[in-house]
């Protein structure tokens, strides 16, 4: 197995930890937003574990993507799927993570714990569509 390989893999299973550790985040932030809950070291610290997450699957990626042009298929791609590895998927991620990290800066820097859940809930939950949609694109499930 080549070191492209290792990567691509890693990168297509650390995606399985992105959406476990998004679900997470959602679930909690909406439940503090919900019951008004006192937001807690914990809160924070698993809406930063879920950033950093989310930053090293971007890194995985863009490594791949550096890597793509220097594969030996790279020539027979299919003009569509060119279109969409190239193009599509690396910008709707990288919106993502820009919405997920002024979203997360606003949310955890707000003055009252009610805000900070709301912010956290809807900054996370419009990360986790973005992203799917980012890999139901690659995956060909659009």
């Amino acid at each position: 197995m080549d070191l492209y390989t290792i990567l691509r893999e890693a990168h297509s299973g650390w995606r399985y930890l992105v959406f476990l550790l998004l679900a997470a985040v959602i679930v909690k932030y909406v439940i503090g937003w919900l019951q008004k809950g006192q937001w807690t070291g914990l809160d924070r610290r698993l809406g930063l574990f879920t950033t950093i997450t989310v930053d090293i699957q971007l890194v995985l990626g863009l490594v791949v993507w550096g890597m793509l042009p220097m594969q030996p298929y790279y020539d027979q791609l299919e003009a569509g799927f060119r279109r969409i590895q190239m193009m599509e998927h690396p910008a709707i991620m990288l919106v993502a993570i820009a919405v997920m990290h002024v979203g997360w800066v606003l949310g955890r820097k707000a003055p009252v714990d009610a805000t900070k859940f709301r912010n956290g809930a809807l900054t996370f939950i419009v990360t986790g569509l973005l992203i799917a949609v980012g890999v139901a694109l690659i995956t060909g499930f659009m």
